[in-house]
């Protein structure tokens, strides 16, 4: 408020103060806030893979979610069985409002046993702007890394009177590890086709060969299709899980790979009480090593494994 006692005017309508009348004002101080406006971040969660349903629910309870601001510092954390959180199928998605900046997500409890997983994380980093709604997505794909290897033998006849028709088979892996299989089909009829071993094995490339028996030619080798088999003389090479010979082109319907050794009778005059396998050796210390033909016992029966 003006204090002026009168206000002359020059006729114009402008108002003048008086020559000596001091004129004071109140002045109020006003405090301006902008606050920047949060929007909505959406954390999205995809799982891809032949996960059975308990696995499926069981990694749903073991996965927790965690979204850091640009800083690192973490804006907040939600476990999938979180109740405000949704499943849809395989997908999971949780919103939180935050205030506009950079946001990461990432992720624990993503392991699940007997699987390998990949993680696609080319999504899960965002910029979130004032009042526009963002998503972080993370797509986990999993795969099996065990499958079953199945050696079967198969003979064209069999003649008890020049020895058993015992036969022994080695089974090499890619870490070097050598384990020994046997198999004795004296009640094998004609074209008789047995099973010698069915193991669990990881995915990989496992070299099978037959142990030379005198009285029996090995006649040819066969294996299931999909999935890799070469042949290379009494040994064959199949991958666990994969199409190709380096073990790369990952294929699930090859996870269960079945090879067979044809042999036929070579008519030998061997007669043995067992079978004419040709003895393999080693030397340890200056001393020869029988090291062939017995069943491995590091790797138990596919019975043995049905107790356990």
């Amino acid at each position: 408020m003006k204090n002026a006692t009168s206000i002359d005017t020059d006729g114009k309508g402008a108002g003048k103060i008086p020559e000596g009348v001091v004129q004071a004002e109140r002045i109020s101080a006003v405090t301006v806030t902008n606050q920047l406006k949060k929007a909505d971040l959406t954390i999205r969660k995809v799982i891809e893979g032949p996960l059975s349903d308990q696995e499926l629910a069981a990694l749903k309870k073991s996965l927790t979610f965690t979204v850091t601001d640009g800083d690192g510092e973490t804006a907040f954390t939600v476990k999938g069985d979180n109740p405000s959180g949704h499943w849809d199928g395989n997908t999971f998605t949780y919103t939180q409002q935050l205030l506009p900046g950079q946001y990461t997500l990432s992720e624990t409890g993503e392991e699940v046993e007997g699987y390998d997983v990949s993680v696609d994380s080319s999504k899960a980093t965002v910029t979130l702007r004032p009042g526009r709604p963002a998503t972080l997505t993370l797509v986990n794909s999993y795969r099996q890394n065990h499958g079953t290897l199945r050696i079967y033998k198969q003979l064209d006849q069999v003649n008890l009177e020049k020895g058993d028709p015992v036969f022994s088979f080695k089974l090499t892996g890619e870490d070097g590890v050598t384990h020994y299989y046997h198999i004795d089909m004296r009640n094998a009829a004609g074209n008789g086709r047995q099973l010698v071993a069915e193991i669990a094995v990881p995915i990989g490339s496992y070299r099978v060969e037959e142990l030379e028996n005198l009285n029996y030619t090995l006649a040819g080798i066969t294996a299931d299709r999909p999935g890799h088999f070469a042949q290379n003389g009494a040994a064959a090479t199949l991958c666990v899980g994969f199409d190709d010979g380096d073990c790369r082109q990952y294929n699930a319907s090859a996870l269960d790979r079945e090879v067979t050794f044809q042999n036929r009778y070579s008519g030998g005059d061997i007669p043995t009480d067992s079978s004419a396998t040709r003895n393999v050796f080693k030397v340890e210390d200056g001393k020869l090593v029988f090291i062939v033909p017995k069943q491995d016992d590091l790797v138990p029966s596919p019975d043995d494994r049905d107790e356990n």
